[in-house]
């Protein structure tokens, strides 16, 4: 496996691709990559939301295991919501088992998007990296500001959690 990341060529019309070459910036890039370990959570979430705190979802954590002391995680969580208030904040956040705090660490956490009309449907997708030395828990986190919010209520919900490097 390479150690290190090679910026894409750039290719030519005409020009002869070779296997060096294809091994330079193709295979040797998605070895660094390196798609391991993951866990993957989906289906109907169907909560309804009123704190203003941020609160386990139950039943929405992935426990992952890095293969090495200096692996990278990429998380991804999905889902469609809707808010009971113009203006109704939906927070969400990552909770780290180990660490015993949210990965956003902030009032905010680590993603932040508003209703702009009464429960209308909206997308949110949260998209998070995060250095992993051991074993743990990782485990959505949700919060609003007011009044409640529906998340995945008609569509199932995602989150995923993919090992980025060995």
């Amino acid at each position: 496996m390479t150690a290190v990341w090679t910026p894409p060529r750039t290719w030519n019309v005409g020009e002869l691709v070779t296997a060096g070459l294809l091994n330079t910036h193709l295979r040797d890039n998605l070895e660094f990559l390196y798609f391991g370990n993951y866990q993957i959570i989906s289906g109907g979430l169907g909560q309804n939301i009123t704190s203003t705190t941020f609160a386990t979802v139950p039943g929405w954590n992935v426990t992952i295991t890095p293969s090495s002391a200096t692996a990278k995680w990429l998380f991804i969580f999905t889902a469609q919501w809707q808010h009971s208030a113009a203006n109704g904040a939906l927070l969400l956040d990552l909770h780290d088992s180990v660490v015993g705090g949210r990965l956003g660490g902030t009032s905010l956490g680590l993603y932040r998007d508003h209703s702009f009309a009464t429960n209308i449907a909206k997308t949110a997708t949260m998209v998070a990296v995060a250095s992993v030395s051991s074993p743990r828990t990782i485990t959505l986190q949700v919060a609003t500001n007011t009044g409640t919010l529906g998340l995945g209520l008609t569509l199932p919900a995602l989150l995923l959690a993919i090992e980025l490097v060995r």
